[in-house]
């Protein structure tokens, strides 16, 4: 299934890790996605209740065709599209 964005819920991304250095529970310094992960899994328990602390959700759509779809809404050429921020770039 390919899929591509769809959208965004509007709420500010919270690091999952950083609700962990402030509930004591990891230093800033241990947080990585490895243990993040090792994090989750050794405590099933209470990983939804940590998940959920990011209010920021994102949201995708099935996709049918050809490429990922850029911002333009059009399919991706391997090895010529390229990347651009439209904040200081305008298409």
């Amino acid at each position: 299934v390919r899929v591509g964005y769809a959208g965004q819920n509007g709420h500010p991304y919270y690091a999952v890790g950083r609700e962990l250095v402030r509930r004591g529970l990891m230093t800033k310094d241990e947080v990585s996605m490895q243990s993040l992960r090792a994090w989750l899994k050794a405590h099933p328990d209470q990983a939804a209740d940590l998940m959920f602390t990011n209010k920021s959700y994102v949201f995708f759509r099935t996709l049918d065709g050809e490429g990922p779809i850029g911002g333009e809404g059009v399919a991706l050429t391997p090895g010529r599209s390229l990347a651009i921020d439209r904040a200081r770039l305008p298409y």
